[in-house]
C-alpha cells in the first residue's frame, strides 16, 4: 500500500548524497512525508545515460514492499520480468539438477530501468535532483550539517544521507570511518548481456533465451556459478558469471596482483572462454558471441563499521553503509530497505516534537544492523555452497536443494577460509527469511527509547 503524503508538525531538510537506488528510494520517501529533500548526484542525467552500466537486478518480495509503498507498483512491473521458478543446472552440460517453484515470485529487470522509474517518481514527489554535482566538504555541526558542493553552493541541511555508494565520499565525513574503504574479497562477477538476435542463432542459446523468460538460471560448478535470465523489454540475456576463486586474477591471464577498479570494462575475452571452458556448449556459445563485458572486483567493508556520526546528522545508507559480496541477490534490496526505514523513521519523528535525530539514528542501526549482519552471514553460507568441487558434497548438495538443508564448508574458496556451518538453501525457509521481511512494518512498529 502507497505511503500517504502526510504534512509534518516539525519539517527536517534533507541532502541525499547519491541518487542511485537507494539514494533515490529515501528521497522519495522523505518528501512524501513531507520533508524537504534535495538530491546531490554525479551523473550528469539520468534518461537515455546508462553510463556503461551493464547490471541487471534481483529484486524479491521484501523489496516489493518499498517499492509499492513508494507508488511505484505500476511502473516497476512495466519494466520487469516476474517469475516463480527457479531452474538449477549442472555445469559440464547443463542439464537441470531441480526446478524451484517458489511461493513468492521474483523479479528481474535491468538497473537502469529501476533508477528510471525511480527518478521520475522522485521528480513527481517534488524531490530537487542537482545533477552533475558533488561536494567538496562537509562540516557536522550539532546545529546543522554544512555542505559545500562543488560548484559553489552551500547547503545547511538538517540531515545528510550519505547514498554514494562503495568508494563513498560521505563515509569519510564521520570520524570514526574516515579511514574505512572497501577491500577486495577474491571474488570476480562478470557481467555479460547477450541480444536476443545473437540467442537465435543456435538451438542451445535460443531455448536458454525462451526459458530464461519465466524461471531464472542458476548453474552451479567447482568455484564458480552463473545467475543468468532473460531481459524480456530490452531483448537480452544477461547472465552474472561468477569467480569465487578469481584472487589476483592469474586464472585470466594477469602477470601482477589485479590493482584495476572495482567495475572495469573487460576485453579480453579469450581469458575468460578458457577460464570457463568447462562449463556446457550454450554458455560457450554465447561467451564466443561476446567481445566486451563489464568486470566487477567485489569487495566488503568491516561488519562493525559504525553507520551514523556522533551528532547523528550524518547517516550512511546501502553500499556506503555496507558493502558485500552479492551472492544472494539482495545488494539493491538492502539499501532499498534502508533506505525505506529510514525514510520512515523521520516521517515518524516529524509528527512528534520529542523524537530526535539521535533517536532516529539509534532506531536505524538498531532495526538494521541485525537484518543486513544475517544477510551478510547468508552470502558467506551460499559462496561456500555454490562453488562446491565436483564430488560427494557437491552431490548432497544437489539432492538437497530445497530440502532441509546440509552443513558446508569452503570447498568453493578454501583461500579464504572455510564458512561452517547449515546452510538452508532454495528452501522455503530461507526464502521467508529474506524476502519475508517489511521494511514499513518494522519502522512504524519500532518502540523508540529502548536498546537493540
Amino acid at each position: 500500500m502507497p505511503l500517504t503524503p502526510t504534512e509534518p508538525k516539525k519539517r527536517f531538510s534533507v541532502v541525499v548524497i547519491g541518487g542511485g537506488i537507494g539514494g533515490l528510494a529515501a528521497a522519495i520517501g522523505l518528501r512524501l512525508s513531507g520533508q524537504t529533500v534535495t538530491v546531490i548526484e554525479l551523473r550528469e542525467k539520468y534518461l537515455g545515460q546508462t553510463g556503461g552500466a551493464r547490471q541487471g537486478l534481483n529484486q524479491t518480495a521484501n523489496s516489493y514492499t518499498c517499492l509499492y509503498a513508494l507508488g511505484l507498483e505500476e511502473p516497476f512491473h512495466k519494466f520487469a520480468d516476474n517469475g516463480d521458478h527457479i531452474k538449477m543446472r549442472r555445469y559440464s552440460d547443463g542439464t537441470v539438477i531441480k526446478a524451484i517453484h517458489k511461493k513468492k515470485r521474483y523479479s528481474k529487470l535491468h538497473r537502469e530501468d529501476l533508477l528510471r522509474i525511480l527518478y521520475e517518481r522522485a521528480v513527481e514527489v517534488g524531490v530537487e535532483i542537482i545533477t552533475n554535482e558533488t561536494f567538496e566538504s562537509i562540516e557536522d555541526t550539532q546545529q546543522h550539517v554544512r555542505v559545500q558542493l562543488q560548484s559553489g553552493r552551500t547547503l545547511q541541511p538538517d540531515l545528510v544521507v550519505g547514498a554514494d555508494g562503495v568508494h563513498s565520499k560521505v563515509r569519510k565525513s564521520i570520524p570514526s570511518t574516515k579511514d574505512i574503504t572497501a577491500s577486495p574479497t577474491g571474488d570476480c562477477v562478470f557481467l555479460v548481456n547477450v541480444p536476443k538476435s545473437v540467442m537465435a542463432k543456435q538451438p542451445s542459446t535460443a531455448a536458454l533465451y525462451k526459458s530464461g523468460e519465466d524461471p531464472f538460471h542458476f548453474t552451479v560448478g567447482p568455484g564458480r556459478c552463473i545467475v543468468s535470465w532473460t531481459i524480456t523489454i530490452r531483448e537480452l540475456y544477461h547472465l552474472q558469471i561468477c569467480d569465487f576463486q578469481y584472487g589476483d586474477g592469474k586464472a585470466y591471464g594477469l602477470a601482477e596482483k589485479d590493482d584495476s577498479p572495482l567495475v572495469s570494462t573487460f576485453t579480453d575475452m579469450p581469458a575468460l572462454r578458457k577460464r570457463w571452458g568447462d562449463f556446457d556448449e550454450a554458455i560457450r556459445t554465447l561467451l564466443d558471441e561476446t567481445d566486451v563485458c563489464t568486470k566487477w572486483r567485489i569487495a566488503e567493508t568491516p561488519l562493525d563499521m559504525p553507520w551514523c556520526s556522533p551528532t547523528s546528522r550524518i547517516v550512511l545508507i546501502g553500499d556506503a553503509a555496507h558493502t558485500f559480496e552479492p551472492f544472494a541477490g539482495q545488494g539493491a534490496s538492502m539499501a532499498i530497505e534502508d533506505a525505506t526505514v529510514l525514510s520512515c523513521l523521520i516521517a515518524r519523528a516529524s509528527q512528534d516534537p520529542s523524537l530526535t535525530l539521535a533517536d532516529v539514528a539509534t532506531a536505524y542501526e538498531s532495526l538494521r544492523r541485525p537484518r543486513v549482519d544475517a544477510i551478510r552471514a547468508m552470502v558467506k553460507a551460499n559462496a561456500a555452497i555454490f562453488g562446491l568441487a565436483d564430488g560427494e558434497k557437491q552431490a548432497e548438495r544437489d539432492r538437497n536443494i530445497g530440502g532441509e538443508g546440509f552443513s558446508v564448508g569452503g570447498e568453493g574458496r578454501e583461500e579464504k577460509g572455510a564458512y561452517q556451518g547449515t546452510a538452508k538453501w532454495s528452501t522455503e525457509e530461507a526464502y521467508e527469511f529474506t524476502e519475508g521481511y517489511d521494511a514499513v512494518k518494522e519502522a512504524d512498529g519500532y518502540v523508540f527509547g529502548r536498546e537493540g
